[in-house]
């Protein structure tokens, strides 16, 4: 349709279809007619609705990761502890951590077979449920869009996941490699996954009740670097955590405060 007059004014707009201003190649001298598909601005134009496309939302939430990450330490505590005192060679004067440190430390019981094979599952899985949360708390801080709060949180998080993928060689610091040869012997095997615990003659030697050779003391000082190394990793994080959470503390009732916070002091007292 022709607009009313015959002529183009250029401060004259049209509505296209798209509902966009109209271009300047679309205006015309003032003695010539436009022949344009162009609607008048008081015309009704239909409108085709546009289909969006299908999305897939999944929700996930934070404190269900945190349960789990939880539940599976505990768990894989629990069953590594209570297979250490009824299934493996463990004694007290004889364990080498022990000697070693003088004192008693959880950590035996991710030690011994068969309870290392447990230890060795669960605790992946627990790892694998820290690096999730990690991977959860840099998407959450990724789209506020803040570009130096975006670096120092993939600073932050991406060395925590490194030291939680290093975490696993504390299975490979073998400390009991004649347990593990004598439990594949007895179920069908006689293989040895790592052999790091040599005596000078690349041979292991049985050694006297309460003894501890220089190889002994260099696997455990390899065994206790990568616990320290991730309990270091980890403390950074909750850290970060913290302050993350500190931000929106204002809004938080007493009682949820004061668990957050009795809830921080109680981890970090225990790393």
């Amino acid at each position: 349709v022709k607009p009313a007059e015959n002529r183009c004014n250029k401060d004259l707009r049209f509505q296209l279809f798209a509902f966009e201003t109209m271009p300047a190649m679309f205006c015309c001298s003032s003695d010539e007619h436009i022949e344009r598909n162009i609607v008048h601005p008081g015309a009704v134009v239909p409108v085709t609705p546009v289909r969006e496309p299908e999305k897939l939302v999944i929700n996930l939430y934070f404190r269900h990761f945190a349960w789990a990450y939880s539940a599976a330490f505990f768990l894989t505590l629990f069953v590594s502890g209570v297979v250490t005192f009824t299934a493996s060679p463990y004694t007290p004067e004889t364990d080498k951590i022990t000697l070693f440190y003088g004192m008693f430390n959880p950590c035996i019981w991710f030690d011994h077979y068969p309870a290392k094979i447990f230890a060795t599952t669960g605790m992946g899985i627990f790892l694998m449920l820290g690096c999730a949360y990690s991977g959860m708390v840099f998407v959450w801080v990724y789209v506020e869009k803040r570009m130096l709060r975006v670096m120092w949180s993939g600073a932050v998080i991406g060395s925590a996941l490194l030291i939680d993928f290093v975490f696993v060689n504390v299975f490979t610091t073998n400390l009991y490699p004649i347990e593990e040869a004598a439990f594949e012997a007895a179920h069908g095997g006689g293989r040895r996954l790592h052999g790091v615990h040599f005596g000078a003659n690349n041979t292991i030697s049985l050694l006297e009740e309460g003894d501890l050779s220089q190889a002994d003391i260099n696997v455990i000082k390899l065994h206790t670097a990568f616990y320290i190394l991730w309990v270091v990793g980890q403390l950074v994080l909750s850290l970060h955590l913290f302050k993350l959470a500190a931000e929106s503390m204002d809004s938080w009732s007493p009682a949820r405060k004061a668990w957050t916070i009795g809830g921080y002091l109680i981890g970090w007292y225990g790393m």
